[in-house]
């Protein structure tokens, strides 16, 4: 997705240009991409964050909305991976990244939070998480209507995500579709899987490294996703999981995702040193 916005008076505004693409997107393999700190850039998103209220009137939305600053909308933001995707072949020199590698998260109701923040039907929406983390609370003994005894865990988790609205593209037919990779990933791998004879069927993309890098790089790698915000910049839901005897978890969910306008991928070394630069498929 290709959003209309400039910067103009210290204000995100919408524009009738399109945007250049994030610079990092231009970055070539070995240089350096400077990712942003998440939690400051939180802070500095929540100011310029505006969700109408039911109590407030347009007039009054748009006045709020247009006081709303925000030093720069560009961010460069390293998102969850999961390393067991990384596989590499020493006979050719090559490490495979399969489109698992970028980590979804657990409890990732996104649906519901743009649903709740009015975006239900913006468009098809995409998202990763970009910061997870679960905290114990201690346990209780609960029982069901028929007497069942079973201990539950009770905890907090706190989700920070981002995602990415295709304005005005609905869900494609081919429901599967949605989950497709949405970053260019040009080889299509099989791998065996229980219950599937002929495997399941995933998109990757590769990077040449020789085995005495590759050795030091293994478990390292990261992934940044680089674009710019879009309105309304941040949203906040929260759901509660109630336990049952099958699932013995009490859980709070708490969900913070920014919304954007993500132009690349980039994959990385530890030290942030660019790997490769994934461009975004259509309609993203």
């Amino acid at each position: 997705m290709r959003l209309l916005s400039a910067v103009a008076s210290w204000a995100f505004v919408l524009s009738g240009s399109f945007v250049a693409a994030h610079p990092a997107c231009d970055l070539k393999a070995g240089e350096r991409v400077q990712v942003d700190d998440l939690d400051a850039f939180l802070d500095a998103v929540e100011g310029a964050a505006v969700q109408k209220d039911e109590f407030e009137t347009t007039e009054q939305f748009e006045q709020r909305k247009a006081k709303a600053a925000l030093t720069s909308p560009g961010f460069a933001l390293d998102i969850l991976t999961d390393q067991e995707h990384a596989v590499y072949d020493a006979d050719r020199s090559t490490w495979t990244f399969r489109e698992f590698f970028l980590s979804g998260g657990t409890y990732n109701f996104d649906d519901e939070a743009l649903a709740e923040a009015g975006l239900a039907n913006a468009g098809w929406s995409y998202s990763k998480m970009l910061r997870s983390s679960d905290v114990a609370l201690g346990s209780y003994v609960a029982s069901n209507a028929y007497g069942s005894e079973v201990l539950v865990a009770k905890g907090l988790a706190t989700r920070t995500g981002i995602i990415e609205i295709a304005w005005g593209h609905p869900l494609p037919s081919d429901y599967m579709a949605r989950f497709d990779p949405k970053f260019q990933m040009p080889l299509t791998l099989r791998l065996p899987a229980a219950g599937l004879p002929d495997g399941l069927e995933m998109s990757a993309f590769e990077v040449p490294m020789s085995v005495g890098e590759a050795r030091l790089a293994k478990g390292g790698f990261r992934f940044v996703v680089a674009g710019e915000l879009a309105e309304p910049f941040r949203i906040t839901y929260t759901r509660h999981i109630f336990p049952k005897i099958d699932n013995p978890r009490d859980v709070t969910v708490e969900m913070t995702y920014l919304i954007a306008d993500i132009q690349c991928g980039i994959l990385a070394d530890q030290e942030g040193r660019v790997l490769t630069v994934l461009p975004t498929v259509a309609p993203f």
